[in-house]
């Protein structure tokens, strides 16, 4: 009886070893990539707690009386009547009028408990405080209880606007990263950042208040107080070309009217 031989299969040729080390390294690499962003999240975690609390601060928000809203009401009444009649006007306000705006307008209730206008200084800037909510950790809120230096501004096409220079936090360090959140805004490049996406944006963006608040041709600062100024009109519904000043202004103003 012959015994059966054994058939072996020819040997291919293909190792599987290189398609292991490929897997191997995408493992690695994307291990690698998760670790790092958690490195970074819990980073950035703890340079914000760093700088925040888990609480907000009550800041001392004085109600305005009647009499400061009718009186204000007015003054804005009468400068935006002239600015769409196309004639020269100029509206001084005061730290205490900027508070009184935030405090009449319904739509800025929400910002109200969040910042007070504290100083007025040249070349159109301010210092205000602030209580602003900011996300940590899932679930978790921390709040950034300081100070915040802005400017007011004039842009060729959008007009009035608010850039924010600075945030501080009295004895402690908020890091660059963290100021420029509020320096870009949400949409980087297509806003002027966050105080104006929160402040102005909106009444920009109303027919009822763009139109006003591009017609402000200049504006001037001095300790406690800002004035904003238009040009009268040449034609019957051309306004004629302003020049922009390079300081920057607040941008309610035509608010109060609306909701009066």
């Amino acid at each position: 009886m012959s015994t059966p031989t054994s058939v072996r299969s020819p040997a291919s040729g293909v190792s599987a070893l290189p398609g292991c080390y490929i897997f191997s390294l995408l493992a690695l690499l994307v291990a690698g990539t998760l670790i790092w962003a958690g490195y970074t999240f819990f980073h950035q975690v703890g340079e914000l707690n760093a700088f925040t609390d888990p609480s907000p601060v009550v800041l001392a928000v004085v109600e305005p009386a009647p009499a400061q809203i009718e009186e204000l009401t007015r003054r804005l009444s009468a400068f935006e009547a002239a600015t769409l009649d196309g004639r020269a006007a100029e509206l001084t306000l005061s730290v205490d009028d900027l508070n009184a705006l935030l405090a009449g307008f319904p739509r800025l209730a929400a910002i109200k408990p969040l910042l007070r206008f504290r100083r007025l200084g040249p070349d159109a800037t301010f210092t205000a405080d602030i209580s602003f909510p900011m996300n940590s950790l899932p679930g978790s809120r921390r709040h950034l209880n300081g100070e915040l230096d802005g400017r007011f501004g004039l842009h060729p096409e959008a007009g009035l606007f608010i850039s924010v220079l600075d945030v501080r936090v009295p004895g402690r360090t908020v890091p660059p990263g963290f100021v420029e959140v509020y320096q870009r805004g949400i949409i980087p490049g297509k806003n002027f950042g966050f105080l104006d996406d929160t402040l102005i944006r909106n009444f920009r963006e109303d027919p009822k208040f763009a139109e006003p608040l591009r017609r402000i041709a200049s504006l001037q600062s001095q300790e406690g107080q800002i004035s904003l100024a238009t040009q009268s009109r040449s034609g019957a519904g051309t306004a004629e070309p302003a020049p922009r000043s390079p300081v920057p202004s607040p941008a309610d103003l035509p608010t109060v009217r609306k909701n009066n």
